[in-house]
């Protein structure tokens, strides 16, 4: 989730930089990022100055109602359940998780 929520939030903010600038020039790009805040699915955030998030986020998560033994439904945002920070859970913990399973 975590690398997936980073990818996801950077091209999140370059849509809305594309949208916000109307241009492909990147000095523009670069001074939208640095002032604005972008709102991907997973909650605010906002670029320092050296181009990272301004406020890092760990997120911790728990994967959920998995069948069976494919690996397609590890990339299923319905069966990621965030934990923390608080402000972004989507739901509770299952332990131990045998208790998942039933």
């Amino acid at each position: 989730m975590g690398v997936a929520a980073k990818v996801g939030t950077y091209a999140a903010a370059g849509l809305a930089a594309l949208a916000a600038t109307k241009s492909l020039d990147q000095n523009k790009i670069a001074q939208y990022l640095h002032t604005a805040t972008v709102k991907p699915v997973w909650g605010d955030v906002k670029f320092g100055a050296d181009g990272e998030w301004a406020e890092p986020r760990f997120v911790t998560v728990q994967y959920q109602k998995i069948t069976g033994k494919t690996l397609d439904q590890f990339s299923d945002p319905w069966k990621i359940v965030i934990l923390d920070p608080p402000q972004y859970s989507s739901g509770k913990v299952i332990y131990p998780y045998a208790e998942a399973l039933k």
